[in-house]
């Protein structure tokens, strides 16, 4: 058994190559068994901080965190690649987040994540959300904003759909809520939408045709590049 403590460190912080070391020691008393610190760090410079091994003092050894930045964790930008495996999208997301030398990869990775979020309780992407807002860059935030009340909405139409049997409501709901969520991604970049690319986007009931659009809206340059010719 190994306990770890999960750290998502957005900026350098002097306090806590002293509270990393209570952390372990923490996790270790709690559950009878060795711990180890993961550090997610949004920026470069950041991981190569968080790296420093940290002095217990003489003869007491050190503390070396195990550091995920963008380096180790590629940015993961397809929406259906990301409801694959939500929580190493949301950790994509987190690392991405702020990362200046990967702007759209920041914001693809934000979009994928939202998808992501659909696909887990409430009380998970509550915090997944949470985190992931926090990691984010002003533009790429935008973006995600757009998330929460769109797979929200989706989450009780899919429940329903449940309870009741009907499992071509379920796919026409989600369809659906994956189309109003590409209109929220480009209102949120300012791209304008006309009415034919609107109603086209919102007729699409196919969901790898929508998680296409999902993905494009994150990185496309004008909204005809949705619909290459």
């Amino acid at each position: 058994m190994l306990a770890a403590v999960l750290e998502v460190q957005l900026a350098e912080d002097a306090a806590k190559p002293y509270s990393w070391p209570a952390y372990l020691v923490g996790a270790r008393m709690r559950f009878r068994c060795d711990s180890v610190l993961l550090v997610i760090a949004v920026t470069r410079s950041v991981a190569a901080w968080a790296r420093r091994p940290i002095s217990l003092g003489p003869g007491s050894g050190v503390v070396q965190p195990l550091v995920f930045g963008p380096d180790e964790l590629p940015a993961i930008t397809d929406p259906a690649e990301a409801r694959e495996s939500p929580e190493l999208a949301v950790l994509a997301a987190i690392a991405h987040g702020k990362d200046a030398d990967t702007a759209r990869a920041a914001m693809s990775a934000a979009v994928a994540a939202g998808a992501a979020l659909g696909m887990l309780n409430g009380e998970r992407s509550a915090l997944y959300y949470d985190l992931i807002k926090a990691s984010l860059s002003e533009a790429a935030r935008k973006a995600f904003d757009m998330f929460p009340a769109n797979y929200e909405y989706q989450d009780e139409g899919l429940r329903r759909a449940k309870a009741e049997g009907k499992a071509e409501g379920k796919a026409e709901g989600r369809a659906e809520g994956q189309a109003e969520a590409v209109l929220a991604v480009l209102r949120a970049r300012g791209l304008a939408v006309t009415v034919e690319q609107r109603e086209r986007i919102l007729r699409t009931t196919d969901l790898a045709q929508i998680d296409r659009l999902l993905s494009a809206a994150a990185t496309a340059s004008s909204t005809d590049a949705l619909f290459p010719q």
